[in-house]
């Protein structure tokens, strides 16, 4: 089941590109050769009954028939306005309060009903209330959630206008140390998530968003695991998790199919950092050993030798910025006394 959700989501966000774009996109993607070796299949088949993807054209087909959601459709209070992306865990729209009660714009994630045989009707809907009650400026408000007359899946969150985070550093040349300020922003929303008994399990630059305000904000709390919610029954417990892992950012044992954990998000914060050190890096050359050696921690292969939090990975990356030596990097004492000095001058 599990590489079932791989196989379409990877089949689904490669299909949204250019036919010669595709290919290149899941080779970069997934490592997983089984795998990859399907997906590349589903996109050289010419026929529908062609036999790796007839369960999923199949399944889509279904959708497609029974589950379309379009520009104008009403979900809710809201009015569906624009459609914002689109991928194999289901479609963002942006969307418009209609019941005169007071003006509001909202993105509403419709996911996919391929998806739905893999977690509990109603957990979406719990999780979403719990969510709801997260109160950190660096996580996306949740607002409501619920299932459509047609039994569609929805929720109802806040609507971001800005930038992926990737795509925001990339467009100017920003400093070493102006891109860890805003990575350590990342960290004490997604730490004051882990404090609340909250996982996110699919930490990635397309969840991460910088907003007109320069403002950073982490997308899909609302679809996430909650580590030993009080209020789960035993059913929820042991139920097979919703993993909407991407490859590139989740950890080892996500791969294996394990439950996200706060090992699983250190690891992913760890490749998210990596992506924006490396990117247009033009100046701070001399200290990419220390980050390297931050970075090298987070993404280690064994979730025991990560940082056990994400507060210890954000008190690393918070010693570099004020001209101590991380931790994480085995530096002498004439590196420290020099680093010291140069950040002091």
């Amino acid at each position: 089941m599990k590489n079932f959700i791989m196989v379409y989501q990877l089949y689904s966000e490669a299909m949204q590109l250019a036919a010669q774009h595709r290919e290149a996109f899941v080779r970069e993607k997934c490592k997983d050769q089984a795998i990859l070796a399907q997906v590349l299949a589903l996109l050289s088949a010419e026929h529908d009954d062609f036999t790796l993807s007839h369960h999923i054209a199949q399944e889509s087909e279904i959708f497609a028939q029974q589950n379309t959601v379009e520009i104008g459709d009403i979900i809710s209070v809201y009015k569906l306005t624009e459609l914002l992306g689109q991928g194999g865990m289901g479609a963002v729209f942006k969307a418009k309060r209609i019941d005169g009660r007071f003006e509001q714009t909202v993105a509403i994630k419709v996911i996919s009903s391929l998806l739905y045989p893999f977690f509990d009707s109603n957990k979406l809907v719990s999780e979403a209330n719990f969510m709801a009650k997260l109160n950190h400026p660096n996580i996306c408000s949740v607002y409501d959630a619920g299932i459509t007359e047609e039994g569609l899946h929805f929720v109802v969150m806040e609507y971001l206008d800005g930038h992926q985070i990737s795509n925001y550093f990339a467009d100017t040349d920003f400093t070493l140390h102006e891109k860890l300020i805003t990575f350590a922003r990342l960290c004490s929303a997604v730490n004051y998530a882990h404090q609340m008994q909250v996982v996110h399990g699919d930490l990635k630059p397309a969840n991460i968003i910088i907003n007109q305000e320069q403002q950073i904000k982490v997308l899909d709390f609302g679809i996430s695991q909650v580590i030993n919610n009080p209020q789960s029954t035993s059913q929820e417990q042991t139920s097979e998790p919703l993993n909407g892992i991407s490859k590139g950012f989740a950890s080892p044992e996500l791969i294996n199919g394990e439950k996200p954990s706060v090992y699983s998000d250190v690891y992913a914060l760890g490749q998210i950092l990596s992506a924006l050190v490396t990117q247009k890096m033009t100046t701070d050359i001399k200290y990419y050993q220390e980050i390297k050696a931050i970075i090298n921690k987070a993404v280690a292969s064994s979730a025991t030798g990560r940082y056990a939090s994400v507060s210890e990975l954000k008190q690393d990356i918070t010693l570099f910025l004020t001209g101590h030596v991380a931790t994480a990097y085995a530096s002498n004492k004439i590196y420290r006394i020099k680093k010291f000095t140069c950040f002091c001058t």
